[in-house]
C-alpha cells in the first residue's frame, strides 16, 4: 500500500489503525510501526510515516485517551475519532465535546457515514464547537455522498481528506481522483487548506481555525 501511495505522489502518510478500548495495545502498535518503518527503509520508499489512532468512541474511550493509552496524531492534541453509523446526533456531539473539554482536538472521521449528520446544519454545529471534519476520498466518487461532501467543503466544513485504505483489493490507497475533483470544485484557497495547510498543522500540533 505504501508503494502505491508513493507512486501516487504522496510523500507523507499518517497511519491511523483503529483503537478499541480494552483490545488495543499501544506498545504493540509502536512495535509494528517501527517494523514498518524498517521495511520502508529497506525498500527505499521515499515516504515519511507518522502514527496515530482512529479512536472508536464508546464506553471507556475517553478514559483510555486521558490515560495515554491512545496514539494521538503524531503525538499532538489531535485525535481522529469515529462513531457508529447510526449513533444519534446528541451522542456524537456530547462525545466530541467531552474530548474537547479534556484538552484534545477531535477530528471527526468520515463525516459522510453518519445518518445523523446528513443535515449540513448539524455538521456546522460541530465545527462551531471546535471539531474538525474529515472525509474519505472514496465518498467523492459515490453519487449518493458526493453532493453532501462537496456542499460541506464549499462551506468550509471539510478540513481534511483521508484515503481510508485498508488493503489492496476493496479499500485501496489513492486520493488522486478525489483531489482532482476538489481542485475543480473548490477555490484555490479552500483546496490548499484541505490538502496542504491543515495536514501540516495537524502533524505539527498547530491550531486550525
Amino acid at each position: 500500500m505504501l508503494e502505491q501511495e508513493a507512486e501516487d505522489g504522496i510523500g507523507r502518510v499518517l497511519l491511523t489503525p483503529h483503537y478499541f478500548p480494552h483490545r488495543t495495545d499501544k506498545a504493540f502498535m509502536h512495535q509494528q510501526f517501527n517494523e514498518l518503518k524498517r521495511l520502508k527503509e529497506e525498500r527505499k520508499l521515499n515516504i515519511e510515516l507518522y502514527l496515530g489512532n482512529e479512536l472508536c468512541y464508546g464506553e471507556d474511550a475517553l478514559e483510555d485517551l486521558m490515560e495515554d493509552k491512545v496514539c494521538t496524531l503524531n503525538d499532538t492534541p489531535y485525535v481522529l475519532t469515529e462513531f457508529h453509523r447510526g449513533d444519534p446526533f446528541s451522542y456524537i456531539r456530547d462525545g466530541l465535546n467531552q474530548i474537547l473539554m479534556a484538552g484534545y482536538r477531535p477530528i471527526l472521521a468520515h463525516v459522510e457515514r453518519y445518518e445523523a449528520l446528513s443535515d449540513q446544519k448539524k455538521v456546522g454545529e460541530l465545527v462551531s464547537m471546535g471539531v474538525l471534519i474529515q472525509t474519505n476520498a472514496g465518498s467523492l466518487l459515490k453519487k449518493e455522498q458526493k453532493k453532501h461532501v462537496l456542499g460541506l467543503a464549499k462551506n468550509d466544513m471539510i478540513h481534511l481528506l483521508g484515503s481510508d485504505c485498508h488493503d489492496l483489493t476493496k479499500r485501496v490507497p489513492g486520493t488522486r481522483q478525489a483531489r482532482i475533483l476538489l481542485q475543480k470544485e473548490l477555490t484555490k484557497e479552500q483546496y490548499e487548506r484541505i490538502m496542504i495547510t491543515n495536514p501540516k498543522k495537524v502533524l505539527q500540533g498547530e491550531y486550525i481555525h
